[in-house]
């Protein structure tokens, strides 16, 4: 009875807990994905009798919170699915995601979050193990967008949908957007700075508000120019759809959507994408809405952009975007000629000079 009693109990604090991530929730699409994390959190603690709230505040606490944590890891590990029998969990990137879901629960709620070393031992672990990187997504470069357009594979000008898809494919390259900031209705102003229209994106959505005091972010897009055969610009793009509005001043609420109406949806805009990739002979296996942020890092990455100026364009409040950068293999190639011109002799080291004499 005091089992059952105790169980009873957790399964209130679970129930407490879910409705605490529609209060505290500060983006739509980032609040889905906390959901997702919580849902495993809130059943393994309700499994086990525990609380699904840790606390922080001294030693005791934060060892048996962080113990609680790396158990809920290692459970996870083991979860197998009840159709296949194939594990749940099959990336390191997974329990990350589970694990920031956690801690971004918690913050919302203004709890403190302070686990041990243990956590982080636990994470090195998983990341030997699974971290293979073979589900990563690849990014999708502007060379292949100007392919999909000499080969007609997505018709802006004769299809509304069309439009939209290649729209919102121009931007997260070119601003480095995740697709959830899209999908959630950002402030567009349009401006013509030195004859050269620029749209100024207000992200009231995002999941880097919370560690932006709540502010909006501010991202900046400008108009590409002429180029030889290529016409697609996300700026024309998005004025084409100010002019339909009837709204080319000022600060405009554009909706992301379809021509019959409804929201683009991140289903929708994967399918589109994988199709056209398809056609120019790309596999998109590894390819999704998040292809075209990778690819806006790995381009300015591989064109010299400082870490820093990285971290600021793209919104990163860490390093966590290095992850996207795929080895250049044009970068092999430098390092070698590099290599190659060295001048370096053994004297222009420096050692002991005993290490450098042969022993007779």
């Amino acid at each position: 009875q005091a089992s059952s009693s105790r169980k009873r109990k957790y399964e209130d604090l679970a129930r407490e807990s879910a409705r605490d991530i529609e209060e505290h929730a500060f983006a739509k699409q980032t609040n889905k994905a906390t959901a997702v994390g919580m849902k495993s959190w809130l059943r393994f603690c309700t499994q086990f009798g525990l609380s699904p709230i840790l606390y922080f505040t001294d030693r005791d606490e934060r060892r048996k919170a962080t113990e609680q944590l790396a158990n809920f890891l290692h459970f996870e590990k083991g979860r197998r699915s009840r159709a296949t029998g194939n594990p749940k969990m099959n990336s390191y990137s997974s329990f990350i995601c589970y694990y920031e879901d956690i801690k971004r629960f918690h913050i919302m709620r203004g709890n403190k979050w302070l686990p041990t070393y243990l956590i982080h031992l636990k994470l090195k672990s998983l990341r030997r193990q699974y971290a293979k990187g073979k589900n990563r997504k690849l990014p999708l470069l502007t060379t292949m967008v100007n392919r999909m357009e000499r080969g007609k594979y997505l018709d802006p000008e004769g299809d509304e949908d069309d439009e939209l898809i290649v729209m919102v494919m121009l931007l997260s390259i070119y601003g480095l957007f995740r697709i959830s900031e899209l999908l959630c209705e950002p402030e567009f102003r349009v401006e013509k700075v030195n004859g050269v229209f620029q749209i100024t994106v207000k992200l009231t959505d995002s999941k880097t508000l919370i560690r932006n005091d709540g502010l909006p972010e501010l991202v900046v897009v400008s108009e590409l120019g002429k180029r030889k055969d290529l016409k697609w610009c996300p700026v024309d793009l998005l004025l084409r759809r100010f002019m339909r509005a009837k709204k080319r001043k000022g600060v405009t609420r554009i909706r992301i959507t379809r021509k019959n109406g409804v929201k683009l949806t991140r289903a929708f805009y994967s399918t589109k994408l994988k199709g056209a990739l398809t056609k120019i002979g790309i596999n998109p296996a590894k390819y999704d809405s998040h292809s075209g942020r990778i690819g806006g890092a790995t381009m300015l990455w591989n064109a010299g952009f400082t870490d820093a100026q990285i971290m600021r364009f793209g919104r990163w409040k860490s390093d966590s975007w290095t992850i996207y950068c795929r080895t250049i293999k044009s970068k092999f190639s430098e390092l070698s000629k590099r290599l190659k011109l060295s001048e370096l002799n053994e004297g222009d080291i420096v050692v002991d000079t005993d290490d450098m004499v042969i022993s007779q």
